[in-house]
């Protein structure tokens, strides 16, 4: 594997990572601020609408964006700019269109929903509300794909910072200044999302895209051009349906039972998309180079690099997770003592984030090698899985049985994952697993055990610190080497 292809992995994904932890933690401060200014129901009542919105995007989009990312990838290192532009504009106008039918389909079922299921009229008015969001929604999820594919990951940090401050200063003004509450909450979302909508389009993607004149044949070649477009990303729509589904089923079946219950588990649970939004940023910056190395015949090269990003993805990621496992009550309690009860949800979370690096992984190789229908069998075997399990699992356990369900789904996802990429002669290393694994291993161990008898966080901080630096060096999770080289990279991307 050339050196070249893991510096554009890296770099490409220090921009999603940066973009993620800065969003992320401006995510995490607005629901701070929302959990000590707004009662646990009405937000329950927000966040119980922003899952089915969550959902119903997924739905709009068509699964173009990932479609998007491949294509104007490859179009673009193949030097044809023409088909590059032609691939994206079509694929927003489409996305764009249904955004609008669903965002109708949802106005016009929120009553029925909200007086049928949850037996709450506020929420059919908020469900309503949120509907104008679908469309905005759809184009975002496909500027970002245009973004990715084009390696201006850069583009993706600042249209998410926009969201999150936007959302941040919207929340505050709507919710102190006119007690809006779980409409505030709403009415934020959509302002952050609006704004970085308009100023993506009229700023971002003139710098984004190829600047080519017009050129026929592409013109020409457009129907069928989408039609192979749609057809690669029909395979990724129904794996992200139901992947989507799965993560926010938990939330829509908790606020039948309780919504202060969907206020504490959306804490957990956005934790938790911090630390597999952290490995899916790799993830995604994994694709185009996949699909480059993939388009060259370079197999083996495709197998090496998986390997490396997977190992060097955990043994970056792990710290954050066994921060999250140890001290997941004093993490929640800095939010508030009444969002301690999901301590127990997040730490099984947490430990589904080592799982998820490896299958959201698997999954992107999968579609950089265009094998889409393998990436859909992956994707539809763990969502029927945390389907299947929040079903059964959220009635009896609560907030509990929700995230069993979560890490059910990313260990079957791992399991098929591995399974289908052996059959296109992509090797996984046992040693790119066990490697990383060990040193969490034994840090956690020795980490609650002193946490346990000594009653003292810091100290047990400080211990497992030094013992996964010491472990993690033993059995080579992370060489010198590569920290060094990672380390350059990122900083020569940003000067960048």
């Amino acid at each position: 594997m050339e050196r070249t292809n893991l510096e554009k992995v890296v770099s490409g994904s220090i921009y999603l990572v940066v973009d993620l932890l800065l969003t992320s933690a401006m995510g995490a401060f607005f629901w701070i601020v929302v959990a000590r200014i707004v009662p646990p129901n009405d937000v329950g009542l927000a966040a119980t609408v922003i899952a089915f919105l969550t959902t119903l995007n997924v739905f709009a989009t068509l699964g173009l964006p990932i479609a998007i990312s491949k294509y104007v990838s490859e179009y673009n290192a193949q030097k044809r700019f023409d088909l590059s532009k032609s691939v994206f504009r079509s694929s927003i106008k489409i996305g764009l269109g249904v955004g609008i039918i669903a965002s109708i389909l949802l106005l016009l079922f929120s009553g029925p929903i909200s007086s049928a299921i949850y037996q709450n009229p506020e929420l059919g008015s908020l469900m309503a509300f949120a509907a104008i969001l679908v469309p905005f929604q759809a184009i975002l999820a496909s500027l970002n794909g245009g973004y990715q594919g084009c390696q201006r990951m850069e583009f993706c940090l600042i249209g998410d910072s926009i969201v999150a401050v936007s959302k941040l200063g919207a929340v505050l003004l709507l919710v102190l200044a006119f007690s809006l509450k779980a409409l505030g909450i709403l009415s934020a979302v959509a302002i952050g999302t609006i704004s970085s909508c308009i100023i993506g389009y009229l700023l971002f993607l003139p710098r984004c895209l190829p600047k080519v004149g017009g050129n026929p044949s592409a013109g020409g070649q457009n129907r069928p051009l989408m039609r192979g477009v749609l057809a690669f990303s029909f395979p990724n729509y129904i794996s992200g349906i139901f992947g989507t589904l799965s993560t926010q089923l938990g939330i829509m079946l908790l606020g039948i039972y309780s919504l202060s219950s969907v206020a504490y588990y959306n804490i957990a649970l956005l934790i938790f998309g911090i630390l597999i939004g952290i490995v899916g940023s790799v993830a995604t910056a994994l694709l185009p180079t996949v699909s480059e190395q993939w388009s060259v015949g370079s197999k083996p090269g495709v197998s090496d690099l998986l390997n490396l990003v997977v190992r060097l993805s955990l043994a970056v990621t792990s710290p954050f997770l066994l921060g999250a496992m140890l001290f997941s009550s004093e993490v929640l309690g800095l939010i508030s003592p009444l969002y301690t009860p999901a301590s127990t949800s997040l730490q099984i979370l947490s430990l589904g984030v080592f799982f998820g690096a490896l299958g959201l992984s698997v999954t992107s190789v999968l579609n950089g090698i265009g094998n889409a229908k393998a990436s859909m069998k992956v994707g539809l075997l763990s969502s029927l899985g945390t389907i299947m399990v929040t079903v059964i699992s959220v009635p009896v356990f609560g907030m509990l049985g929700a995230a069993v369900a979560i890490f059910a789904g990313y260990l079957l996802r791992v399991i098929s994952g591995i399974y289908l990429l052996n059959r296109e002669g992509i090797r996984f290393e046992v040693k790119s697993i066990l490697r990383p694994a060990t040193p969490i291993a034994v840090s956690y161990i020795v980490g609650s055990l002193l946490y346990l008898f000594s009653g003292n966080p810091l100290l047990a901080f400080i211990v497992v610190a030094l013992i996964y630096l010491a472990s993690a060096y033993f059995v080579k999770a992370i060489s010198r080497d590569e920290v060094v080289f990672l380390m350059r990279t990122i900083f020569s991307g940003f000067k960048k």
